[in-house]
């Protein structure tokens, strides 16, 4: 990686500690965004609930253990009249409690029979959800004028809007998706840059543990397309699946489902790429022979001062091999390559990314003063073959 600082825009010049911090300050910026708009802002927001088990059971307790109720006692009356020896036993003398009215009751008894009943409902519900006061009066008055019955079944199936910190219903979703996204591609960057500085080495032959600037385009890119990907993926699943884990109303799965699409991004880049198989077919040409690209690699390049005679001052140790031009030309083209300097900590080292196979001379050329102010002019070359693999080579400056 260059020691020189670039622009803003001039991303592969970025230094692992400053596109560390960068990342950093971005993830922060955006969490206060998130935080103002949903606390601030817009802070009353709803997401869509349903009842549950439990709760449709204490619900049906509510209706149905009143018309138990009634028609115990209407049963207590009938014995009690009945069983009196001051009534005669004729169906002239007790019209009303005649046995065919118990065992069937009037329509009348399945109604709500009291607004006891109703806002003991609506009381429960209160009190299991923060309900939106608009819903409660859109529905109140059917509720009260329904039979227990009816009641239940519409309340069993019934969407509550129900007070919640996030976005979670109407066109505001979509920007909730959006951001948690984003949060896990900057998750998923930081992730990475702390394994490469925990699994950080001077061995020059492991190239995973160096910092390559050159990956840095990329994960920004991924800032762009994650959040498009994520909800063209949410509507394709929504459109191609009835139950789909990803709906844009199932509460806050929406959300796991943004991250985790946000940390793994390539993995919404594979989806979209089997789902272009359904969407736009290739006209009965699958039998085509796609053309095979060979696999660029990675070449790291370390230049060696040179060495002095035993008894001999070393006049080079005090250059700075780090600021060493290093050129890479294909033999085949003439196209050259600049191989950059890994980290300030490594000067030594230069690396070449994705370089593709066949043969090729480097160039290093390194001018720079000594200790004592005399300018010193270095050079090397050498001559390799890329193959299909990672490679290191070492050169000597002269």
């Amino acid at each position: 990686m260059s020691k020189t600082p670039g622009t803003f825009w001039d991303l592969q010049g970025y230094q692992e500690k400053k596109w560390f911090a960068t990342v950093s300050i971005g993830l922060i910026s955006l969490i206060i965004l998130y935080i103002i708009l949903h606390v601030f802002i817009c802070k009353n927001s709803y997401e869509y609930g349903k009842l549950d088990d439990k709760q449709i059971q204490q619900i049906n307790r509510i209706y149905f253990g009143d018309t138990v109720k009634v028609k115990k006692e209407d049963t207590i009356k009938l014995k009690q009249v009945t069983n009196s020896s001051d009534t005669p036993k004729t169906k002239i003398d007790t019209p009303n409690i005649s046995k065919p009215d118990i065992a069937k009751p009037k329509s009348k008894d399945l109604k709500c029979d009291s607004i006891n009943t109703c806002m003991r409902v609506l009381q429960y519900l209160n009190s299991e959800f923060q309900l939106d006061s608009c819903q409660i009066k859109s529905f109140k008055e059917y509720l009260c004028y329904s039979s227990p019955l009816e009641a239940t079944s519409f309340l069993s199936n019934l969407k509550l809007r129900v007070k919640s910190y996030f976005w979670l219903k109407g066109p505001s979703s979509y920007f909730e998706i959006i951001f948690w996204t984003l949060f896990g591609v900057l998750c998923n960057i930081l992730f990475g840059l702390g394994i490469v500085s925990k699994k950080s080495t001077n061995n020059p032959l492991d190239l995973t543990t160096f910092f390559d600037s050159s990956e840095i385009p990329s994960q920004v890119a991924k800032m762009f397309y994650a959040p498009l990907c994520t909800l063209i993926i949410v509507f394709g699943y929504n459109y191609f699946t009835s139950q789909s884990l990803a709906d844009i109303s199932s509460s806050k799965g929406v959300i796991v489902f943004a991250f985790v699409g946000g940390f793994y991004s390539e993995r919404l880049i594979a989806f979209l790429d089997r789902l272009k198989d359904v969407l736009l077919p290739n006209s009965g040409k699958a039998d085509l022979s796609e053309t095979k690209q060979t696999a660029l690699r990675n070449v790291v390049i370390q230049l060696n001062k040179p060495q002095p005679a035993a008894g001999v001052p070393n006049k080079y140790a005090t250059l700075d091999v780090s600021t060493a031009n290093v050129l890479l030309t294909y033999t085949k083209t003439g196209d050259t390559i600049t191989a950059k300097n890994i980290d300030i900590s490594q000067p030594t080292l230069f690396i070449a990314d994705f370089i593709q196979s066949g043969d090729y001379k480097i160039n290093a050329t390194l001018t720079d003063k000594n200790a004592i102010g005399t300018v010193l002019a270095l050079t090397a070359e050498q001559n390799f073959e890329m193959k299909a693999s990672d490679m290191f080579i070492a050169m000597q400056l002269q």
